[in-house]
């Protein structure tokens, strides 16, 4: 049995690393949570929306742990 412990993945804005096919929900450097719908990623409470390349360029993503 494994004892090691599954790490975030995380993207950082300034690296060039594709868009994760899973669509996990993400947290930003501000603290919203993003999920991926209908092609592009939401806040969850609806008020923001980009696609990956806008909201990838534009802040640190760190990937919610479940």
């Amino acid at each position: 049995m494994s004892t090691a412990l599954r790490q975030p993945r995380v993207w950082i804005y300034a690296s060039s690393k594709p868009e994760p096919e899973n669509k996990p929900r993400l947290r930003d450097d501000q603290g919203r949570v993003w999920v991926a719908r209908g092609g592009q990623w939401h806040t969850e409470d609806g008020r923001h929306h980009l696609d990956w390349s806008e909201l990838h360029r534009h802040t640190d993503l760190v990937e919610e742990m479940e």
